[in-house]
């Protein structure tokens, strides 16, 4: 029982980092709504899962540290992902299946991210496969190309936040 006069405990985290933290747990539903934008995310966040399953399950080698690297860039370009669809969803506001009129450069940006993140779990899918026969020449080319989509990735997302800003994307 609180004793009259003394201060109520605050809910509200002290620290930058404490508030950083509790942004990253708050329910993507709530801060994405249940339109275009909470998809577009979950699919990103669908590739980048699947990848690191697939790094996880590869052995080790120069391939896997390459890997490595690639899903280290993909775990940054998930954050990057996601306050671009969150500014997207107080910008365009969305709650349906329809893309709303004005977004389709940040939408189709974010889409084809999504995209080639799903590919370069592939080309992880195949690293592994190679490194399990023994073949390390074709695991190291097979990192290779999902460097490469990981490349297409980090371009997709920036074009995307430079899109949802108004400012100009480079193509990529």
């Amino acid at each position: 029982m609180r004793v009259s006069g003394t201060p109520k405990a605050s809910t509200e985290p002290a620290s930058t980092s404490e508030r950083v933290r509790a942004f990253w747990r708050r329910d993507p539903l709530l801060v994405l709504g249940p339109g275009v934008w909470r998809r577009c995310h979950d699919r990103f966040v669908r590739a980048v899962d699947r990848y690191h399953q697939m790094l996880e399950s590869c052995g080790d080698g120069p391939a896997r540290d390459s890997l490595e690297a690639d899903g280290a860039r993909l775990a940054a370009a998930l954050g990057s992902a996601l306050e671009t669809c969150v500014a997207s969803q107080r910008s365009w506001p969305s709650a349906g299946l329809d893309i709303p009129p004005g977004s389709d450069p940040v939408h189709r940006a974010l889409s084809q991210a999504a995209a080639a993140a799903a590919q370069a779990s592939e080309a992880a899918a195949m690293v592994r496969v190679a490194v399990r026969s023994g073949e390390l020449d074709t695991a190291l080319a097979r990192a290779v190309a999902a460097t490469r989509s990981v490349d297409v990735v980090s371009s997709k997302v920036a074009a995307a936040a430079a899109a949802g800003t108004g400012r100009a994307a480079r193509p990529g």
